[in-house]
Parts: structure tokens; sequence; C-alpha cells
């Protein structure tokens, strides 16, 4: 393989993965997530309002995740196993694509919503928990 070959190739798939990856801007308007990747991701980043974004490598990302519904929605529970595992409760409405995008290391970002506002099939995250947990 030649250099300009490599080159081509990297040319083609930079611009797009930089797009896919990119957290929304502030001020923009609500997105429960981002759009999945037709290739995985090395980092999922949970949008927390004024409190900023707290970021995990999907590396990380233990096998035992959990989706069911409550009274209030549905809920998203999954853990990363690093240097101290965390566990993340991910709750709202219309989560099913968000659950499978997880897994699949597939979704950039997720954000948490101020209110929850929207109606129909419209997904909403309406609360994002992290347990710090001590003794995996």
């Amino acid at each position: 393989m030649n250099d300009r070959h490599l080159e081509d190739v990297l040319g083609r798939q930079w611009p797009r993965a930089a797009e896919e990856s990119m957290l929304p801007a502030p001020g923009s308007a609500y997105q429960a997530f981002g759009r999945a990747a037709d290739h995985p991701v090395c980092t999922l980043h949970c949008g927390l309002g004024k409190e900023g974004y707290r970021s995990f490598a999907y590396l990380h990302l233990d096998s035992d995740s959990r989706f069911s519904a409550d009274g209030r929605g549905h809920v998203i529970v999954i853990r990363f196993a690093g240097l101290m595992p965390v566990q993340i409760t991910i709750r709202g409405r219309n989560l099913i694509r968000l659950y499978d995008a997880l897994h699949q290391h597939r979704t950039p970002w997720i954000m948490r919503a101020d209110r929850d506002f929207t109606e129909g099939d419209e997904p909403v995250v309406t609360a994002i928990d992290f347990e710090e947990l001590k003794d995996p």
C-alpha cells in the first residue's frame, strides 16, 4: 500500500468520524442522544446541563446491563469498570434505540433534559445518575 492511498482513505474517514463525535453546541435544539455512528466510537459523553459533561471510555463498558420500564418511563442501567467502577442509571422515555446504540458503542453522547417537554415517540432523557461502586 502506498502513502497516497492511505492519505486518501484517512481523508475520507476522518471528517465523518469527527462530525459524528461532536458534542451538541450550546443553545442547540435538545436531542436525547447523538445519532448512532456507522462504526464504534471510543467515548460516551454524558451531558449534564450546567454541570458540564462526564465521560467514559466504551472500552470499560461492562457486559451486565439492564433495560426496564417503570411507572415513569424507561430505565437503563450500565456499568463502566474502570479503576473506580461507576454505575450509570439513565431514565427517560422511548430509550430502546439508545440502549441498543450504547451496547454497540455507537452513540457519542447522551443529554439530560432540564424538563420533560417531549411528546409521542420522541426520546427524552430526564435523569442521568452516577454511583461509584467501591466493591464491584
